[in-house]
Parts: structure tokens; sequence; C-alpha cells
């Protein structure tokens, strides 16, 4: 489901520029942004599962040993789960706080007329290191 949220309004957010409203082209990248955290989480909450898994039992089928879920939110809200997916979000902001900067960088060093490039510039590196320092003092 976030795969498909996020590629529907990617559509509209890349060739909508000038086919609907601000409001909806806003809208569009928020869905965009909120579908990459869900998916980021499920992929996340599987990897998680891989490493260190919870609530399983063991079953003989046939001959062949497999591992059954038992509880599934116990599954998804594994302690190592969520400190990874914190992980990986502060670490996609904090990047994407650099890209814009670096966009807006170039924009000031070609003399580019962007009247927001200045401000991007300012405030990114604030954003960048208010993520940076909620990531290294969180604690599980």
């Amino acid at each position: 489901m976030p795969f498909f949220l996020e590629s529907g309004f990617l559509a509209i957010l890349l060739f909508g520029w000038h086919r609907v409203k601000p409001g909806m082209h806003l809208f569009a990248t928020i869905m965009v942004a909120a579908g990459s955290i869900l998916s980021g989480f499920w992929i996340v909450v599987a990897n998680s599962w891989q490493q260190t898994p919870v609530a399983y039992d063991i079953v003989v089928d046939y001959g062949i040993r497999r591992a059954v879920i038992t509880d599934f939110w116990a599954m998804v809200f594994n302690p190592s789960a969520m400190v990874r997916f914190t992980h990986v979000i502060i670490g996609a902001w904090i990047q994407g706080a650099f890209l814009v900067m670096s966009v807006s960088a170039y924009y000031l060093v070609k003399k580019n007329q962007c009247r927001v490039c200045p401000k991007v510039f300012c405030h990114c590196p604030r954003s960048s290191r208010c993520f940076f320092f909620s990531s290294a003092f969180y604690r599980a």
C-alpha cells in the first residue's frame, strides 16, 4: 500500500506541475513523503525480524522446519525495529537537508536569481544539526 501511495502521488508531483492547483501539488508532495516513510518502516520491520526475530514458533511441516509468526504486532513493534527505524528516518532527513543545501549553494555560486536560496542555505544547517543531535542522543 505505501508503494502505491508513493507512486500515485509521485506522478501528480512530477507531471502535474502546471496541470493541478498549488494546493494539490503540496498535498501530493506530503503524500509522497508519507508513503516513503511508510515504505521505509515496513522495509525496516522486515529486516529487523530477519536479524532479531521475535514472536515466532518453529513448525515442522512434512519434514521442513519453518518459522511461523505467532504475534503480528509484537513482530512489527520489535524493539530493534524501532531503533533502526528511528536511525533510518533521522538519517534520511539529514541527507535531505544537505541535498537541499547543496542545490541552494549551487544556485548561489552561479548567481541565479533565487530569492529563497540564501534563506534555505541558512536554515538547512540548523535543521540538520537538530536531526543529528537527536540521533546522537537517542537511546532505546
